[in-house]
């Protein structure tokens, strides 16, 4: 049984292998803005702003 999940899992993987590079790109571009804005203490700023924006209800 897993080994039929796994063999239809690499299936979809390898239809998505065409767009790798260009995720692989967009997560380091991510991960450099992150590291800039934890570098500038810029991270609470941000998260303040978010939480006027988005409205949470619990």
């Amino acid at each position: 049984m897993v080994t039929l999940l796994w063999s239809k899992s690499l299936l979809n993987i390898k239809k998505f292998n065409h767009i790798l590079p260009a995720i692989q790109k967009i997560s380091g571009l991510i991960m450099i803005l992150l590291g800039i804005l934890l570098l500038n203490w810029t991270i609470p700023l941000l998260a303040a702003y978010l939480v006027k924006i988005v409205p949470f209800s619990f």
